[in-house]
């Protein structure tokens, strides 16, 4: 995760993401694809991230098999310099 902003209820999350794309394009202006959930699908994030860019979003969408909220448990690796 490069950026993240809470915001009240009343902002859908697709409104709510332009703010945080422009925040971290302007942190990491070498960054050009996004990963989202399917709540950021639609023609108006597109066209809000085209006004701060060349950018790909990559939909995630949840599996059909999925039941429920599942936790997905991530395996990294630090390095000890």
């Amino acid at each position: 995760m490069v950026g993240l902003t809470v915001h009240t209820a009343n902002i859908q999350d697709r409104d709510g993401a332009v703010g945080v794309s422009a925040s971290i394009r302007r942190l990491y202006p070498w960054l050009r694809h996004l990963f989202a959930d399917g709540a950021y699908a639609g023609e108006k994030l597109s066209q809000a991230l085209a006004n701060l860019g060349t950018w790909t979003i990559e939909i995630i969408k949840r599996s059909g098999a999925a039941k429920g909220f599942e936790v997905a448990l991530l395996r990294s690796t630090m390095w000890k310099g």
